[in-house]
């Protein structure tokens, strides 16, 4: 509508910006209060921290906002999923923050039983192309197990029924992890009880530690069901979760699932070990019959009987015709007697027939041997053995020469590199007289030290005059003045010094 004159805008009331949002927001929700919407999911990321959920309705032409609050999500049978067509009640409202309405949803119902069956196949297709429904990836369940456990709600009829068949057809040892079988909560129940059953030791590892004030007897069981009763679609639509259906299909413990009645199918139903039609049928296949057993294990007794009594027959027939064709243990000595005696005549006979030959042998060679004979025998082999002895001395002698020649060489060399033949030439040795050890050079005398002197003419005695006591260094002079006490040719206490001795200087017939 165009406006002609100006003193009308100056006359228009003023809003401010949180006014005229106020405004439409009153105006959204008064006018439209509870609707019912047809759309499609569009942007939906799951559940927010906060516990709502923000995702969009859209057709063909248009798009709107929805959310859906914590308290009321909580209780909603199906939540929203990317690309599933619902029907939303709920409310139009407004987000004033960004000018934008909304409709907050109350209620949400597929549009039509068809668009859950086509999420649900195109599903059941992904996850089989994953290869988590192969019956070769199932596993067996025990024959008789110790323990069972159960996932189920306690509040229903399918925990009363499974107790019960279990208590008719086999007793056995169960424990319940209570879930919540129904609502958008029933997936994430499911899936932890099977962790917490699956974390649970053996009873082959050793008990559980439980918290204070539980049972402390708590062990995993050998196989579980998870089981519920019957129900619409989307009462069961929770079973169809991927998350739930992937953690049942990577439990180490066999599984059995239970959901609703024969004609419900949900795709925990593949992934499971084994399917039961119902809650009861899981009973009877999780155990074996009582009864059953008891019969079997009778039948195996008395064919276990039979097969003993049977062979026992047979062992004694057999042992019957062995016994007729042994021999008495009297006559089979007799017999062995017998023969001793025969072999016993018949090696005597032999060896007097052996004898007689050899005498006839010895007396013809008898006429052969002469005493000329014997003669000639005994020089031959004298000859020989003189032979043999002028061998053997001639080759003693001239290893002994080797050896003596060997010896000399030996002594010769020891004689070149000894002292003696050093004091031999001019030099002489001087020893410490009381550890006669070889005294090399004057930092090892001292003043009044006794000494040995070994000379070319013999040994001498001698005492150390004028000669420090601590040693210095080779580069000092040192004098040394030697009193020999030995009497020697002409005179009896010659005096023999040494002055002025440098590093390379020593005195005449004297050896440092």
């Amino acid at each position: 509508m165009a406006i002609k004159e100006s003193t009308n805008l100056d006359n228009l009331p003023e809003y401010t910006i949180s006014q005229i949002s106020r405004d439409i927001k009153s105006t959204l929700e008064k006018n439209y209060g509870y609707i019912r919407i047809k759309g499609e999911v569009s942007g939906y990321k799951g559940i927010h921290s906060s516990g709502h959920c923000y995702f969009s309705l859209k057709d063909k032409g248009a798009r709107i906002d929805a959310v859906i609050w914590k308290g009321v999500a909580r209780n909603l049978k199906i939540l929203p999923e990317e690309g599933l067509e619902i029907i939303a009640v709920g409310s139009i409202s407004a987000y004033p923050n960004s000018s934008r309405y909304q409709i907050i949803i109350e209620k949400i119902q597929p549009a039509g039983i068809g668009s859950l069956m086509v999420m649900l196949e195109e599903r059941r297709k992904k996850l089989a192309a994953e290869g988590l429904f192969l019956e070769s990836r199932k596993k067996k369940c025990p024959v008789v197990p110790e323990t069972i456990g159960v996932i189920t709600s306690t509040s229903g009829a399918a925990i009363r029924d499974i107790l019960s068949r279990l208590k008719d057809k086999y007793p056995s040892r169960v424990i319940i992890w209570p879930v919540i079988v129904q609502g958008n909560q029933c997936a994430r129940d499911v899936c932890n009880a099977i962790k917490g059953f699956n974390s649970l030791p053996s009873q082959h590892d050793g008990k559980f530690t439980a918290p204070e004030g539980h049972r402390h007897d708590i062990t995993r069981p050998d196989v579980i069901i998870i089981s519920r009763g019957g129900g619409s679609l989307e009462d069961l639509w929770e079973f169809n979760d991927e998350t739930l259906v992937r953690t049942v299909a990577e439990s180490e413990i066999p599984i059995i699932s239970a959901i609703g009645h024969e004609i419900d199918f949900t795709l925990i139903d593949y992934a499971a070990d084994i399917r039961a039609p119902t809650p009861t049928a899981a009973a009877e296949i999780a155990v074996p019959s009582k009864i059953s057993l008891i019969t079997n294990i009778n039948s195996l007794h008395l064919r276990i009987l039979q097969i003993s009594k049977h062979r026992m027959s047979h062992v004694k027939k057999v042992l019957a015709l062995i016994n007729r064709q042994l021999m008495s243990p009297m006559s089979i000595c007799r017999e062995r007697q017998q023969h001793l005696d025969h072999i016993s005549s018949k090696v005597l006979k032999e060896l007097n027939h052996n004898l007689s030959e050899n005498k006839l042998i010895f007396s013809s060679l008898q006429k052969h041997l002469r005493p000329v004979l014997l003669s000639n025998l005994i020089i031959e082999h004298k000859k020989n053995l003189e032979k043999s002895s002028q061998r053997i001395k001639y080759a003693c002698i001239t290893f002994y020469r080797k050896q003596q020649y060997h010896l000399q060489h030996i002594s010769d060399l020891l004689r070149a590199v000894s002292y003696q033949s050093v004091i031999q030439r001019g030099f002489a040795v001087i020893r410490d007289e009381q550890s006669n050890f070889p005294i090399s050079s004057s930092h090892q005398m001292f003043s009044g030290q006794k000494i040995n002197i070994e000379m070319i003419d013999g040994p001498t005695k001698a005492i150390v005059c004028n000669q420090d006591s601590q040693p210095r260094k080779p580069t000092e002079k040192n004098t040394i003045s030697i009193r020999n006490n030995s009497p020697q040719k002409g005179d009896t206490n010659k005096h023999l010094s040494k002055s002025t001795c440098n590093d390379n200087k020593f005195q005449q017939n004297t050896l440092f």
